[in-house]
C-alpha cells in the first residue's frame, strides 16, 4: 500500500505535476483507501453477526462472487460517508449499527480533513494571484484618477503584471537559493543560466 502511495512521488518527478495537485491526489487516495478497508469491515460483520444474511443476499443479488458483495460494502460506506444515507442498507444487529456509528464519526472528521485539504491547496494557489490583482487594481484606481487613456491603462497594466511576475520570480528564487549549499547554489545557477 505504501509503495503504491510513492506512485505521487513519481507523478512529481516524471511529470512536474503542482504540488497541489499532488496533495489532492494524495488526499483522494488515502480516502479511497479508507473507504475500501471500511467496506471490508463491514462485510466481515456482516457475515459474522447477521442471521439474515442468505435474505440479505438474495434480496441485493449478491452471490458468493467478491466483488458483488466489494461494490455493495462499498456503496453502503459510500453512503454513510457522504451522508446521503439512503437507508436501502442499513445495520441489522448490534455489531453492525455501533459499526455505522464509528463509520459515522470517521467520516465526518474525513469530510473534514477533505474540505480543510482542498481550502488549503486552493488558497495556496490562489496567494499570488490574489496580491497580484491587488497590485493591479492600485494601478487601475491610480490611472482613471489621472483620466489616463484606456489603451494606455490597458499598456501600463501589462508593464505591471510583468514586473510584478518578474519580481516574484526573482524573489522566490532568492529564497530557495539560500535554503542551499553553496555547491548546490553553483550547480542550480549553472542550470538555471544554461536554460535561459
Amino acid at each position: 500500500i505504501f509503495k503504491f502511495a510513492k506512485i505521487f512521488d513519481v507523478l512529481d518527478r516524471l511529470l512536474r505535476i503542482s504540488p497541489q495537485i499532488i496533495q489532492i491526489g494524495k488526499l483522494t487516495f488515502g480516502v479511497a483507501l479508507l473507504v475500501h478497508l471500511l467496506s471490508c469491515i463491514f462485510w466481515l460483520l456482516k457475515v459474522q453477526y447477521d442471521d439474515t444474511l442468505d435474505e440479505f443476499m438474495a434480496f441485493w443479488e449478491v452471490d458468493g462472487a467478491v466483488s458483488k458483495q466489494w461494490l455493495l460494502s462499498m456503496y453502503f460506506i459510500n453512503t454513510v460517508f457522504t451522508t446521503v444515507g439512503f437507508g436501502d442498507i442499513a445495520g441489522t444487529n448490534n455489531a453492525e449499527r455501533l459499526y455505522a456509528i464509528f463509520v459515522m464519526w470517521v467520516g465526518t472528521g474525513v469530510f473534514a480533513i477533505i474540505i480543510s485539504g482542498l481550502q488549503q491547496a486552493g488558497s495556496e494557489m490562489n496567494e499570488k494571484n490574489r496580491e497580484k490583482n491587488q497590485h493591479l487594481q492600485k494601478v487601475v484606481r491610480f490611472m482613471r484618477e489621472k483620466s489616463v487613456p484606456a489603451w494606455m491603462e490597458q499598456e501600463v497594466k501589462a508593464w505591471v503584471a510583468f514586473q510584478f511576475d518578474s519580481e516574484a520570480a526573482s524573489t522566490e528564487t532568492q529564497a530557495v537559493m539560500k535554503m542551499l549549499s553553496p555547491k548546490l547554489q553553483r550547480t542550480v545557477s549553472m542550470q538555471i543560466t544554461s536554460s535561459l
